[in-house]
């Protein structure tokens, strides 16, 4: 869990996702219907966008989280640590 707070910080993700970090699927399943709900209300909310994104990065969702990083670019297109990070992800095998 400290690692996900300082991804949210910083930006920096790490080489190979870890999904031993203690969220069950149920918890996971709950956060990812909360992020859609609130981009139900709001299609703009970023941090929805983003949090959204980074839970599917961190389950190796990999085509949904560009999906949802490119929306939050979208939104914030002055982002240039995610968009560089983005950039480096798309190219990065899976």
């Amino acid at each position: 869990k400290k690692d996900v707070e300082k991804l949210r910080l910083l930006f920096s993700l790490p080489e190979k996702q870890d999904d031993s970090n203690g969220t069950s699927d149920l918890d996971w399943d709950q956060k990812v219907q909360a992020d859609k709900d609130a981009i139900d209300k709001d299609g703009k909310n970023l941090s929805a966008w983003y949090d959204l994104g980074m839970l599917y990065y961190l389950k190796g969702q990999k085509e949904d989280a560009i999906q949802c990083f490119e929306q939050a670019l979208r939104l914030k297109p002055d982002n240039n640590k995610l968009r560089n990070w983005l950039k480096k992800y798309k190219e990065r095998q899976q």
